[in-house]
């Protein structure tokens, strides 16, 4: 009797679990997929240096759909180069969260918004739209990135998109620009100098390395 008792209630726990696993798997088919929205930054005039950082849905986004949160980080190095933000593009609406704060030799400025509007009007699965621009302005050659650090993920600076309350970070699909110098703009002393000392520092590296 004890033996029919074990083997009967096995029988019942082994029923009982693919009774939770039918469950759950049918919780993971009802649920609506997270489709990510990925972002870009490119360079939309070499002669203004005016960049756009661009959104590209891989899934419908929808004219109700709600804009809970965007926020991304950029980085360059050059301790001259100045960013300029453009105007406020709705429903997006993105601005810098501070200044530039300079940690281990680059420094970053972080744009975030949480308009918590709809977006108004439909953005097709891979449509490219532009949600913010800046100029920047480099007396000397430079690179902006658009990544993922680990001061970023340290100080919860990454990139983040989130629609509706639900998580759509995607992949960041085009992450450095280029800016060639702007010898429009006056040079100080400081940086004829630093000019100097980098084209001085790149004759005696070609000097060492050159085989005699």
């Amino acid at each position: 009797m004890k033996r029919r008792f074990i083997l009967k209630n096995g029988f019942l726990g082994r029923k009982m679990i693919m009774i939770a696993a039918l469950l759950f798997s049918g919780y993971l088919l009802s649920a609506d997929p997270v489709d990510p929205v990925d972002l870009c930054m490119r360079l939309a005039d070499p002669v203004t240096h005016q960049v756009e950082i661009v959104m590209r849905p891989t899934t419908t986004i929808l004219a109700t759909d709600i804009i809970s949160e965007i926020r991304y980080t950029i980085l360059w190095q050059q301790p001259l180069l100045v960013i300029t933000d453009g105007p406020q593009i709705a429903p997006f609406s993105l601005q810098p969260q501070g200044g530039p704060v300079p940690s281990g030799g680059v420094y970053y400025q972080t744009y975030i918004s949480q308009p918590n509007v709809p977006v108004g009007y439909a953005i097709n699965a891979g449509q490219e739209v532009v949600i913010a621009t800046f100029t920047v302005t480099a007396p000397i050659w430079s690179m902006i990135f658009l990544t993922n650090d680990q001061y970023m993920l340290d100080h919860n600076i990454q990139y983040f998109y989130e629609l509706g309350g639900i998580d759509r970070t995607g992949e960041i699909i085009c992450e450095s620009v280029q800016i060639t110098p702007d010898l429009s703009v006056p040079l100080s002393d400081w940086s004829v100098y630093l000019a100097i000392f980098l084209m001085a520092g790149a004759v005696v590296v070609s000097l060492i390395r050159r085989p005699w």
